[in-house]
Order: C-alpha cells, then sequence, then structure tokens
C-alpha cells in the first residue's frame, strides 16, 4: 500500500493513493528540491466526509459558504449532460440549424414535448414573418371566399 504525505507548517496528514477515487488524479514531480504533490481535495473530502454538514459536525469547525460549494459533489453527470443537450438543440433551432423534429431528437424527447418545451423557454416552433402571415391569411381569405362560390 503506497501511501502520500501531505504537509503543510502546522501539521502532517498520510492519505493512502487508493483513498483518492480512481477517476482523479494523484501526481507528483520533482523540483529542484522540492515535491509538488497535486490531489483532487474535493474527492479526498468526500472520501472522509459526506458532506460540509458532516465535517463542520465531526469538527465543530464552520466552512466558509464558497468553500463548501467548492467541496459540494458537483450535479451528476447525466442530469448536467440531459439539461446540455436540451440547451444544445434549443439554441440550435433558435439560429436555425437544425428543425424541431432533429432538435428534438438531439434532446432525447418527442417532437411534442420539445415544442412544449420551447415554449417555456420563449421559442415558437412557427417561423413566419409577419409579411409571411399576412400572404398566407390572404391566401386561406381567397381560398374560403372561392369555396363559398363555388357552393352557390
Amino acid at each position: 500500500m503506497q501511501t502520500l504525505n501531505v504537509a503543510n507548517e502546522n501539521s502532517t496528514n498520510t492519505l493512502r493513493k487508493d483513498t483518492v477515487e480512481p477517476q482523479q488524479s494523484v501526481s507528483s514531480t520533482q523540483g529542484t528540491d522540492r515535491k509538488t504533490v497535486e490531489v483532487d481535495v474535493s474527492a479526498v473530502f468526500r472520501h472522509f466526509y459526506e458532506n460540509t454538514e458532516d465535517f463542520e459536525r465531526k469538527t465543530e469547525t464552520q466552512i466558509p459558504e464558497d468553500v463548501a460549494n467548492m467541496l459540494a459533489p458537483q450535479a451528476e453527470l447525466p442530469e448536467f449532460e440531459e439539461s446540455a443537450r436540451l440547451k444544445f438543440a434549443l439554441k440550435a433551432y433558435d439560429n436555425e440549424e437544425l428543425s424541431t423534429r432533429l432538435a428534438a431528437r438531439f434532446a432525447g424527447m418527442s417532437r411534442e414535448e420539445f415544442i412544449y418545451t420551447m415554449g417555456k423557454y420563449g421559442l415558437s416552433p412557427i417561423r413566419l414573418t409577419a409579411e409571411e402571415l399576412r400572404k398566407d391569411i390572404e391566401s386561406v381569405r381567397k381560398a374560403s371566399h372561392q369555396t363559398n362560390k363555388d357552393k352557390s
């Protein structure tokens, strides 16, 4: 079992290398007369404490809010990925790079769900200029008027 010594002027702590989560990196480099060690402090903290409240309860020490935010586990990747994919799809649709069908597919939802979600973000699935809308309304009126004449 390998150990990693982390020292500062007030204390020295010994941590086993296997206490750091596997995906976290622990590396060291030799300087001229000094050894530099990189440790994911958040991963080490989460190994010893469930959360900041657990730390504060066990040590009777209050952690400043900005430090607590850095030590808190980040959002789960699937939640982040889902949110990022939706935001990308909305932006790509808004920039006219994707249709509602393709944007919905990218966001991992049905087209109907995507169109509903678009409304929550202030986007519309209808892309007509005022002039195009006026022409469409006029065409419908003419067609309706022609149909009424044919019935008479």
